[in-house]
């Protein structure tokens, strides 16, 4: 049985990470485009892990990887930074590897 994220070691994740970002490449190289994506998705899940989430504010804006939109963060629940977009209401989640803070 494979270990979890929360389980792994910080030499267990920065293995994972390369396994997960060569497998994301060879995918999107073989042009299963939405395969690469599940593997970048599990990848910022697994580095999320090696990121502490205190350096995180809530109320503050940040920007998503992939995304336009500004970013503003209601709350942390595990690896996963709750919020929304600028332009709408509804309350999305990313792992908190995928946010980069806004210059101001």
């Amino acid at each position: 049985m494979e270990k979890r994220f929360s389980e792994m070691s910080k030499a267990e994740l920065d293995r994972q990470l390369l396994h997960l970002k060569e497998s994301a490449m060879k995918k999107h190289q073989a042009g299963f485009y939405s395969e690469a994506a599940v593997y970048e998705q599990k990848f910022y899940f697994a580095k999320s892990y090696l990121i502490d989430t205190t350096r995180f504010q809530v109320n503050t804006e940040y920007y998503v990887i992939g995304e336009e939109q500004p970013f503003t963060l209601h709350y942390i629940r595990g690896r996963m930074a709750w919020g929304h977009f600028a332009d709408s209401t509804e309350e999305i989640a990313f792992p908190i590897a995928k946010l980069a803070r806004k210059e101001s």
